[in-house]
């Protein structure tokens, strides 16, 4: 995938842009906007502008937050786990813990803390770094 990075990233910033590289397989652009969430963008390229892109930030944005939040949930092998309410997706900053999983699962507690931290971030979105297939 082709990255552009706006700014220098911290540590879990880095971290969440590299995972979530790593679970597009190259298919999906996305915007990172928060330490550790990201934001499914459409029909842009690495040849479109800044403007564009914000353009397109600012649609994923208002689709977003104007349907109801419901969310999936995720446990991925390597032990952390993802949440996504429609086009954005958070990730745990670290893996999850026995107390926070139940029945194989992601705690519903857990998850819904990782909703709320998302759509929070979304209000904010941030345009910190950005991502698009080859």
């Amino acid at each position: 995938m082709r990255t552009h990075e706006y700014r220098e990233l911290t540590e879990l910033e880095r971290f969440t842009f590299n995972y979530f590289l790593g679970c597009m397989d190259g298919k999906v652009s996305f915007a990172l906007i928060g330490s550790q969430t990201i934001l499914m963008l459409d029909k842009v390229t690495h040849e479109d502008s800044e403007e564009t892109i914000r353009e397109a930030l600012e649609e994923a944005v208002d689709e977003t937050l104007s349907n109801p939040p419901d969310f999936s949930t995720i446990l991925m092998d390597d032990g952390y786990g993802i949440v996504v309410v429609g086009k954005l997706g958070i990730v745990t900053g670290v893996k999850l813990e026995e107390n926070s999983l139940k029945d194989g699962k992601m705690d519903f507690r857990v998850a819904v803390a990782l909703r709320d931290a998302a759509l929070d971030t979304c209000e904010e979105a941030e345009l910190i770094a950005v991502a698009f297939p080859d």
